[in-house]
């Protein structure tokens, strides 16, 4: 393809690929905004309480966030190392290995049942 008209498609684009199924799934669930906001409510109030939980780790710091997800510096020089930890137990993070978020770990709110794994994985491998 032309890199001039390459590059005007990408300017359009929108920034995630979605199937048909999920832009239609997005905008029926549109439709009922009293669920959706509900649902907004619960994650919202999950991200706080998680992030209460991972700032009682004194090797833990979790940063403030507005997201469906903490970033959490952990263990300086050892955040691979929880990583791979949590990664035996079955709980998968995002690791970062470069520079300014070294030893950083993106986790991702989860349900209630999700959130307890995560916890319980972090005192077995942190006590």
């Amino acid at each position: 393809m032309d890199p001039v008209v390459a590059e005007r498609l990408m300017t359009i684009k929108p920034p995630y690929n979605i199937t048909v199924a999920s832009e239609l799934a997005l905008f029926a669930s549109l439709e009922d905004s009293d669920l959706l906001f509900s649902r907004a409510r619960a994650l919202v109030e999950a991200r706080e309480e998680l992030s209460q939980r991972l700032a009682e780790f004194k090797e833990l710091t979790p940063w403030p966030s507005s997201a469906n997800f903490i970033l959490c510096r952990g263990p300086q020089g050892r955040g691979s190392w929880l990583y791979d930890e949590l990664a035996r137990r079955g709980v998968f993070v995002r690791y970062y290995s470069t520079p300014p978020i070294e030893d950083f770990l993106r986790i991702s709110v989860g349900l209630p049942e999700q959130n307890e794994a995560l916890v319980t994985a972090l005192r077995e491998i942190l006590s």
